[in-house]
């Protein structure tokens, strides 16, 4: 029972409310390659990552499994040196034993459901902009604390508890990194300008959601494949640090000490309406601790990962 509490902890807030291959790649030339961002008025990038939480690898574990899925769509479009974003298409289904959690943009909701899902229908209401820094990272998005506040705002009538349940929820499941993290991958991962085979570039991300951990990727040009240009993208996850775990237990929340890896490619496209696609997956071993970080309070946990994307032109 303890450890269903540790696994299940996520939930109680809202509730309460591949390496790439070579073959077939061109091995380039002296000059390598001009890799460069196509430009659109309009594009759709969508995006899918389904995580399995499960300590039932382990001796004298429950057999306890928690699939938290998120998908949905961006609309992006150009807007001087970065992009305007907005989230109109989101999915979210987390389950974990009898306790679950479904919000779907297309539908209606009433009642108490209407209330736990509002951290998700406000981040579909929301307009965004993504300005990438001068090495080409997002590091933060406009109009993500504007969210936070419409849903202060929205909550207000049911009292403080609902509206710190409501904020938590979204910053637990879909934070301000992990929006970053996702439209890097979308928009502005891959470099520009001329590039050899087996040239890289290392990305490094904090704090991402769910299940609190960072990653870096290394990104790796392995050639042009008829209209396209392909990278391998090799990730290293890891745990927060003390002090940022420190900060999720205190307010409630369990912290996941981890390592793991993830291997990927992403394709970029240099005609047609499609964009760039891109697809990873990965697995991770580790601790959950809760409510503190006292031997008896962990349990061991393995969490694999898959991730798919792709961005098309509308127009």
């Amino acid at each position: 029972m303890k450890k269903i509490v540790r696994v299940c902890c996520m939930l109680l807030s809202l509730l309460c409310l591949s390496a790439c291959s070579s073959s077939g790649l061109s091995t380039g030339n002296n000059g390598g390659f001009t890799i460069q961002q196509r430009k659109f008025s309009q594009a759709r990038a969508e995006f899918s990552m389904v995580f399995h939480v499960s300590d039932s690898q382990f001796e004298n574990s429950t057999g306890m499994t928690v699939s938290s899925i998120f998908r949905g769509a961006f609309l992006v479009e150009p807007k001087d040196t970065g992009y305007t974003v907005t989230l109109p298409e989101l999915q979210v289904s987390i389950v974990a034993g009898d306790a679950s959690l479904d919000f779907h943009s297309g539908n209606t909701y009433t009642g108490e459901a209407a209330i736990r899902a509002l951290p998700f229908k406000a981040l579909t209401d929301g307009t965004f902009t993504a300005t990438p820094t001068e090495q080409g990272s997002l590091e933060s998005l406009g109009g993500f604390q504007d969210v936070l506040e419409q849903i202060r705002t929205d909550t207000a009538p049911y009292g403080t508890q609902i509206t710190e349940q409501a904020t938590a929820a979204l910053n637990e499941f879909l934070n301000e990194n992990t929006l970053c993290y996702l439209l890097e991958k979308l928009l502005f991962s891959i470099p520009e300008g001329t590039m050899r085979v087996g040239d890289t570039k290392e990305r490094h991300f904090d704090g991402l959601a769910p299940y609190s951990y960072s990653m870096k990727d290394i990104i790796t040009y392995t050639g042009r494949s008829g209209n396209a240009d392909v990278f391998a993208i090799d990730g290293v996850v890891s745990s927060l640090s003390s002090a940022q775990a420190d900060s999720l237990l205190a307010l409630g929340l369990p912290y996941y000490e981890m390592s793991g890896t993830t291997a990927g490619t992403c394709t970029v496209f240099t005609e047609g309406e499609l964009l760039r696609s891109g697809s990873s997956s990965g697995n991770a071993t580790g601790i959950c601790y809760f409510p503190d970080k006292k031997p008896e309070n962990g349990a061991q946990v393995a969490i694999s990962r898959q991730m798919t994307y792709s961005v098309k032109i509308v127009e």
